[in-house]
């Protein structure tokens, strides 16, 4: 296979030096190749969103995507002599877009969200926050959740959109930067309606999307990451995030990525066989952890996820936390405070070291 791909990286630059693009000399711009870039914007097509080459940015990674929209974004706002700008954040969530805001002069609006809803933010629960903040310019909304596991569904995406909706009808202009890390790691027709759900013109315009191989294609170390804007004009507008944070992507990085993307169409079975392994991690997962809950009686909820990310969320009981499970366990998870939200959670990670089978029917 790495034979394979060093071979298509050789054939994707001579594709390049035919369209009369080198990529051994500055791209000021730092967005990307054209072809690459064109391909990419195929793929967000084929989820029904019209956009085009023009509005798909490169990034090193969805962090370094993430990044550099803010980035871009705190410009436009400055330009506007916006004096105060805010940006939501649903908790649990990933909290590095939240230091990364903070670092560019954002003000951070956060919610805590309710384990009744499945820990995803409520159309009510957005419609107050506006109401009452009229700084918040950004919703960073994580369509399929780090650390939750439980994903968006097309009805509460779109009841979002409605309160959006009022809100821009009445001058309000608030902007969706939705990170898709999870996206295809789930379902296929479960994430192709939840992606429906952006396709109308008026929900598409105000969508900042953040795409990654990361977890969908287990290639967290390459660092395969995309940004794709709703909206022509708003891509324009926040480039600066990327030709002000370096003076070109690099080269044999753009190469290995358009080796992967042919390797990954030309073997779309991999998509499949990657979804199932997780889900059989996740399932074996939470069947062990029901066995030590058994013996040792550590947990409050043990969350069965909605069929996709590479974690389990899970809640302890009262007097325990992520230290004294590990002690009494030798399984390590991140506390729920690292989200954002209280330590009587956990989130882990499914990892790649074997689980050994539990029968136990996951319930």
């Amino acid at each position: 296979t790495y034979l394979w791909l060093r071979n298509q990286m050789l054939e994707c630059e001579r594709l390049l030096l035919a369209e009369n693009f080198d990529l051994r000399i500055y791209d000021i711009l730092a967005i990307g190749n054209p072809i690459l870039r064109s391909w990419l914007a195929r793929e967000m097509q084929s989820w029904g969103l019209s956009v085009t080459t023009d509005q798909v940015y490169l990034g090193l990674g969805a962090m370094d995507c993430i990044n550099k929209v803010l980035c871009g974004l705190s410009q436009v706002y400055r330009e506007q002599d916006v004096s105060e700008f805010a940006i939501l954040f649903p908790e649990p969530g990933f909290a590095v877009p939240e230091w990364q805001a903070r670092s560019y002069g954002y003000r951070l609006h956060h919610i805590h969200t309710l384990p009744e809803n499945h820990f995803k933010l409520t159309a009510s629960e957005l419609d107050e926050a506006l109401a009452n903040d009229p700084s918040i310019r950004i919703i960073y909304l994580t369509v399929t959740n780090n650390p939750t596991t439980f994903a968006y569904s097309p009805e509460e995406l779109n009841a979002l959109h409605a309160v959006l909706r009022k809100h821009r009808d009445k001058g309000r202009e608030v902007l969706i930067l939705a990170d898709l890390a999870y996206i295809g790691t789930g379902k296929p027709e479960e994430d192709r309606a939840r992606m429906a759900s952006f396709t109308p013109v008026d929900v598409l315009q105000h969508y900042i999307f953040v795409s990654s191989f990361s977890k969908t294609c287990t290639l967290t170390g390459e660092r395969f990451g995309w940004v794709t804007t709703g909206h022509a004009p708003l891509a324009a507008a926040i480039a600066p995030g990327w030709s002000n944070s370096m003076a070109s992507l690099p080269a044999e990085w753009q190469l290995r990525f358009m080796a992967y993307m042919h390797l990954m169409h030309e073997r779309p079975w991999l998509g499949e066989k990657l979804r199932s392994f997780y889900r059989l991690r996740r399932q074996r997962f939470i069947a062990q952890l029901q066995a030590i809950d058994q013996k040792k009686h550590l947990f409050e909820h043990i969350f069965i996820d909605d069929d996709a990310t590479v974690y389990n969320w899970s809640e302890l009981r009262p007097g325990e936390d992520a230290f004294s499970l590990f002690e009494k366990t030798g399984i390590a998870g991140v506390p729920g405070s690292g989200f954002g939200y209280t330590d009587n959670y956990v989130r882990f990670s499914i990892g790649v070291i074997p689980v050994p089978e539990v029968h136990l029917t996951i319930s």
